[in-house]
């Protein structure tokens, strides 16, 4: 694909450990690569506007790649306060993308995959519309007052985890229904509802969740 230009309102962000699904072609999105996530996107042949990070875990052949196809580059140094992905968020919402898609980051270390969950539900992309792909599930995230609309088929699994404590929950479309609920931090309420239907939604009025919805679409 070729390269997209920059005042795009959507962004893709590949990052690294394991890959195991792919965005289909990005005609309309800024693409993001966190170091080793450079790997991915070249994999899939896909043309990254901007490569960011301490570069420590990308293979030499993809630096090269990059450098050969005029790619601009963040480095960063090693010993830096923020992960290579927390720089591509802030890469992304510094230019004014609205909607991030996240691909990568699965398997590896526990910590990283705890950082990502963490990440999602961050200051730094509060009004972006955040989702995470991955081989087996979306993952979205919500916080304040908001609201995700899923996609799916009857039995669907749908989660809501809680990031912090949340009040005002309310779900539409699950077989085990809430309605202006408060879920804490911690709670295992919320896991694994299913859905009844081809569609669901999830709001909260404040707090932070995670949905995640297993073989299905989040809007």
């Amino acid at each position: 694909m070729e390269a997209n230009n920059l005042t795009k309102s959507s962004a893709v962000i590949f990052t690294g450990g394991e890959m195991h699904t792919a965005p289909s072609p990005l005609f309309d999105a800024y693409v993001i690569a966190a170091d080793s996530g450079y790997d991915h996107a070249v994999n899939h042949g896909v043309a990254v506007d901007l490569l960011v990070g301490d570069l420590d875990s990308i293979s030499p052949e993809g630096l090269d790649h990059a450098t050969q196809k005029g790619v601009p580059i963040e480095k960063h140094p090693p010993d830096k306060d923020a992960t290579d992905l927390e720089l591509a968020f802030s890469a992304a919402i510094n230019r004014d993308c609205t909607s991030i898609d996240l691909y990568g980051g699965e398997g590896g270390e526990l910590a990283h995959l705890f950082g990502i969950a963490s990440l999602l539900t961050s200051r730094l992309v509060r009004g972006a519309s955040v989702t995470w792909h991955t081989a087996t599930s979306l993952t979205r995230p919500l916080v304040g007052n908001s609201v995700a609309s899923v996609v799916g088929s009857v039995g669907a699994k749908v989660s809501i985890v809680a990031i912090a404590d949340s009040a005002g929950v309310t779900t539409s479309g699950l077989t085990w229904s809430l309605a202006g609920e408060t879920l804490s931090r911690g709670t295992s309420r919320g896991l694994h509802n299913t859905m009844t239907g081809n569609s669901a939604s999830v709001s909260i009025g404040s707090g932070a969740v995670l949905v995640i919805s297993e073989g299905t679409n989040t809007t």
